[in-house]
């Protein structure tokens, strides 16, 4: 079951390069973090959907939040 599991997180990376969006719903869904947790990183709970919707864009501001949320680099929100 652990080798299955990862694969998965395996799988989701993959698909999530270049979609920063997607890179930041997949960190989410690892660690069980709903909109509002992200909502002082992003700016409000509406921001963060229509950010996780592609409907907007991450700002400079985002990453930085966001690559010291997940302690990831900044690269991993850039398309």
């Amino acid at each position: 079951m652990a080798l299955e599991k990862g694969i998965a997180e395996l799988v989701e990376a993959f698909i999530a390069q270049g979609r920063p969006s997607l890179q930041a719903q997949t960190l989410m869904d690892q660690q069980g973090l709903k909109a509002a947790d992200l909502a002082d990183e992003l700016g409000s709970r509406s921001n963060v959907s229509n950010i996780l919707n592609g409907r907007r864009a991450l700002t400079v501001q985002h990453i930085k939040a966001l690559s010291e949320r997940f302690n990831l680099p900044a690269q991993a929100f850039i398309a």
